[in-house]
């Protein structure tokens, strides 16, 4: 910060400042849960918020002046802010998302959930420029799906934005950009000033790919595929529509994490198993240096199919960011509005899958959302048990954190008692049953886990309660009494519900 000090920003809602000499904490502010990154603004501090891409302004005593939300023409939705990084001179810029408008139907149709040509998905990756703590520009990346992070060189005045969704075999930065004229699909990294190379937008089909069966591939134990084959399922392609063109690639499959520039210009990006730090030149033309990292590797094929897109311009963390979900309500074709689940805490023994519980295990998820709703390719079941094992792995979803102790203990008693109703459904590890019941909602859904609750608004299967209190207060939304004896709650009941509840 300039002044021997540190800031932390917490998932759970909490700004800390820490000495930076022995690491103690020398301030405490509560802002909001689903903090992401903060950086020092000259007097200002912008903090970015992960699942709304929502950037806070504070002043110098860490109070908000200001909240900004990205914007673009076509789009509603700004979300899953990846990335907020620092820019010479003052400002930030920050790689995101955005989701079409859920005033539009998404099909669930064979490829619906896709982009061809300078068509978008139904999520597409953006960088956002803020400088003088206001908004400057927006600049939408097509072909470039889950953008992990984002650099801005200042020598060229350009944008650096990293694609960890778009994996290649291209042998090297040179080659790279003379094949993707020809070839049209994107990796690595994405420069945001020289669009006009490429004029021409990319091809309507992928290029061909054959998955290998399932009997090709010998497994770990746990379900982990070990064939180094099982790297990607299909070619990432994009198109140069959205304003950028690929730069660097992440040579032999390995995925790309992290770009940076140094002073004088020089592009230094980092991809991982093996992990590796890649040095390139101001103007893209030569790899200066590369260097592999020692240590154990951590390659996991379910985080590869996890991460890779899926052939369309989209990957399962386009709206399961890290696990977890976008926010996001959506409006689908016969099936009615269903907001993004979170997946953080595993899915095995909460089957049958999806709100309408009408996938029976992760195989059939992936047949009907891989194969059929994001143009994938066929997903052979030992590759389905890599990913379940992948998912089931990952930690449940953080709390938020300042909550009076007090009024989360009176909370749970309400919630364990009879007089609500809550564990007759809300029960076992995730807190559900796994049952498929009508609450007062229009139809029977999927009991939903309750674990990490407090960073997962909005709620209810339509997102019609943009907090807690309002799946409460709200009649129209939360079920009525059909949905928990909770209308007679007090204020200060209600409130301490609450409160326990964002304690999961």
């Amino acid at each position: 910060t300039g002044d021997d000090t540190l800031r932390v920003a917490c998932s759970g809602g909490e700004l800390l400042t820490l000495d930076g000499t022995d690491g103690h904490v020398i301030r405490r502010t509560q802002l909001e849960p689903g903090l992401r990154d903060v950086v020092v603004d000259g007097s200002r501090t912008l903090v970015s918020l992960f699942r709304t891409a929502d950037v806070l302004v504070l002043d110098g005593n860490d109070q908000i002046t200001k909240r900004l939300h990205p914007k673009m023409p076509g789009f509603e939705h700004a979300s899953l802010a990846w990335r907020m990084r620092a820019v010479a001179g003052g400002g930030v810029v920050l790689a995101h998302q955005y989701a079409q408008k859920t005033s539009q139907d998404v099909p669930v149709s064979s490829g619906g959930y896709g982009g061809v040509g300078c068509s978008p998905p139904i999520v597409i990756s953006a960088v956002t420029e803020i400088r003088n703590g206001e908004v400057i520009s927006t600049t939408q990346v097509g072909g470039m799906p889950v953008p992990t992070d984002v650099a801005n060189n200042p020598l060229l005045r350009e944008n650096l934005l990293v694609s960890s969704g778009a994996l290649n075999e291209a042998e090297s930065a040179t080659d790279f950009v003379a094949d993707f004229v020809q070839r049209s699909y994107v990796t690595g990294v994405f420069s945001s000033q020289a669009a006009e190379l490429f004029a021409e937008p990319a091809p309507n089909e992928a290029p061909d790919f054959q998955a290998p069966s399932p009997d090709d591939t010998e497994f770990a134990d746990g379900g982990v595929p070990t064939d180094p084959d099982l790297k990607r399922l299909g070619p990432s392609f994009g198109s140069p529509c959205g304003g950028g063109h690929g730069i660097d690639s992440a040579e032999d499959g390995r995925q790309a994490l992290a770009v940076a520039v140094l002073p004088d210009g020089t592009i230094v990006t980092q991809s991982r198993d093996p992990w590796t730090i890649r040095f390139v030149d101001v103007n893209f033309q030569q790899v200066l240096a590369e260097v592999t990292l020692p240590g154990e590797s951590r390659k996991d094929s379910g985080h590869d199919l996890f991460h890779e897109d899926a052939g369309l311009g989209i990957a399962c963390a386009s709206c399961h960011g890290e696990g977890g979900d976008d926010g996001v309500a959506w409006r689908f074709t016969e099936l009615g509005p269903r907001r993004t689940q979170d997946l953080r805490g595993g899915l095995s023994g909460t089957e049958p899958l999806h709100w309408g519980g009408d996938l029976r295990d992760l195989p059939d998820l992936l047949d009907e959302v891989m194969f059929t709703r994001m143009g994938g390719p066929k997903v052979p079941r030992k590759w389905a048990n890599a990913l379940g094992h992948w998912i089931d792995s990952m930690p449940k979803g953080p709390a938020v954190t300042g909550l009076n102790p007090s009024e989360v203990a009176h909370g749970k008693a309400l919630f364990e008692s009879g007089k609500l109703g809550c564990m007759s459904c809300h029960n076992g590890e995730h807190l559900t049953n796994n049952a498929t019941i009508a609450v007062g909602t229009g139809e029977a859904l999927q009991v939903p886990r309750l674990t990490g609750l407090g960073l997962r608004a909005p709620y209810m299967h339509d997102g019609c309660a943009s907090t807690l209190d309002e799946r409460f207060t709200n009649g129209a939304c939360g079920g009525g009494e059909a949905h928990g004896h909770v209308s007679a709650l007090t204020d200060s009941e209600r409130h301490d519900l609450v409160a326990y509840l964002k304690s999961l």
